[in-house]
């Protein structure tokens, strides 16, 4: 009897392992778009990608779930590239907002800009 308590037990440890949480920021295609971006250049549109990215980051948002690091900044280097300097300092401030450590790097973004 004690030998068919312990395989219980362990097999619920075993079960309880495979339970465990999920990841910490949800990626949507943001590492798709980007691997495209890097390894095929031109492949993806870049106001298809603008579109993408925003609306992975409204359902992000709308799910309470965390947007990762990172996206946002790539989303406003894109909108920069499409001439929305307003848009694209808005992202990069909330990519600040969301991840202090980054003020350094969007700080010196938004001073490239305003060049």
């Amino acid at each position: 009897m004690a030998t068919g308590r312990r395989l219980v037990v362990l097999g619920l440890l075993f079960c309880g392992f495979g339970c465990g949480p999920g990841t910490m920021y949800q990626w949507g295609e943001y590492q798709d778009l980007l691997y495209a971006a890097y390894m095929e250049p031109g492949s993806v549109d870049v106001q298809d990608e603008i579109g993408r990215l925003s609306d992975q980051i409204e359902r992000t948002e709308q799910a309470d779930e965390l947007v990762p690091p990172g996206v946002r900044a790539h989303l406003a280097s894109l909108l920069y590239q499409t001439g929305d300097a307003e848009g694209s300092a808005s992202m990069f401030l909330a990519e600040k907002e969301a991840f202090p450590e980054s003020a350094v790097f969007v700080d010196g973004m938004i001073e490239r800009m305003k060049q």
